[in-house]
């Protein structure tokens, strides 16, 4: 069975100062990271829950995003 979870790379920055959040995907002792389109700031990432902040200061749109990682994430399962 593979585990999957969302992950904001920290390693990499982006021309706008935000990490991008990739799709990991590991079976096997094998990973994979598949890109999701959306990059935020360490401080609006739940590290806990692996989706946006639930705080509107930081992030305006995170219902948006999250509802978008939770739908990628249930088409990789």
């Amino acid at each position: 069975m593979a585990k999957i979870e969302m992950v904001l790379y920290k390693w990499k920055k982006l021309s706008d100062g935000t990490n991008p959040i990739m799709l990991r995907v590991a079976k096997e002792k094998t990973r994979k990271m598949f890109s999701t389109g959306l990059s935020c700031l360490p401080k609006q990432w739940n590290d806990e829950y692996n989706l946006f902040i639930k705080d509107k200061r930081l992030t305006k749109d995170y219902e948006l995003k999250n509802e978008v990682l939770t739908k990628i994430k249930t088409k990789a399962v």
